[in-house]
Formats: C-alpha cells, structure tokens, sequence
C-alpha cells in the first residue's frame, strides 16, 4: 500500500498483481495482471473509488475500468466501462421486535434487473433471507445456521419449487464446502 496526501483529504492508492503459469511444458510464460485501485472519501462520508486495469494499458481504452460511489450504510454505485452499464444498491438496517433486519434494493442495468431482499437475524447464528427477481417474478427464501461451527444454508426457490442445501466449514484456515 501506499498513499498520495493532498492538503485537506487523503486518497488510497492500491496496486495488485498477478503472474500465472498455466502449462509449464509449453514453457514458462506466465499471464501478467494487475490493478490499480484508487479510494478517496469525501467529506459527507462518500467514498468515490476508480479502478484501473492492465487491459486497459493493453488496450489503450477503458476497458475492464470501473468507478464506484458508496454511502457506507446505505448506497453503493458502480459504473463498468467494459459493459457501459451501472448497478445501483440501496441498502438499509433497522431493529424489530429487539431483531435485526436489513434490507436492499438493486438495479443492474446489465440485464435490466430489479431485485429486492431482506434478511432477518433469528439468533446470533441464524437468520432468514428473503429475495424477489421484479424482472423474472421469482422469489428464494433462504437461511443461514451455523451449528458446531459447520454453517448449513438451505434455499427453496418458489416458481420452480428446487430445493437445496449446502454446508461448509474452515478447517486449519482452509475453507471446506
């Protein structure tokens, strides 16, 4: 990490890299990556964040750049150059009946889609989670519990009536699903 000061605020400049070797008896050319993040949050709390890739260097284009608004708490906007398209969410969080329950509503204009969700904690380990597609006019409920440290999450999909089931756990820092 490292960080460019102005005067009265502070931006985050944070660059990524990567090199794989995908068929060591080709021969050893590895597939370079990388990325360069850049955060600047505003005075009302607004992070305005721009990411720039290697394929755009590649390129000389935008492509595979992104710029993203947030609200932390309540709204989040990306822009994606690639696609020309933009998803908005608006989120929120409140206490019923001494229960916590979170809300969302997002727009992915990729697609032209509308989804709303909403979660209710039941217990420090359990919640409820309930979703609906606008666009497709479906609907999951679905559940998070974690027992024995082995955290299950059962989902019902409504329209096609599927039902599923997947558990997972870390072992030694690994993740098992």
């Amino acid at each position: 990490f490292f960080f460019l000061k102005r005067e009265e605020d502070m931006t985050k400049v944070t660059a990524k890299g990567s090199a794989k070797v995908a068929d060591v008896k080709a021969g050893l050319s590895p597939k370079l990556s990388g990325s360069i993040t850049l955060v600047n949050a505003l005075d009302n709390g607004v992070k305005v964040k721009g990411v720039i890739t290697d394929k755009a260097l590649k390129t000389s284009s935008l492509s595979g750049c992104s710029l993203c608004l947030d609200k932390p708490g309540s709204l989040s906007a990306v822009y994606s150059f690639d696609s020309k398209t933009t998803k908005v969410t608006v989120f929120g969080k409140s206490v019923v009946g001494e229960k916590a329950v979170k809300g969302k509503i997002t727009y992915n204009q990729k697609g032209d889609k509308w989804t709303g969700e909403g979660t209710i904690d039941l217990t420090d380990s359990a919640s409820l989670t309930a979703s609906y597609d606008l666009k497709d006019q479906s609907a999951i409920l679905s559940s998070s519990l974690t027992l024995n440290g082995i955290k299950f999450r059962p989902e019902y999909k409504l329209k096609s009536k599927e039902a599923s089931i997947s558990a997972s756990k870390e072992i030694n820092g690994i993740p098992m699903t």
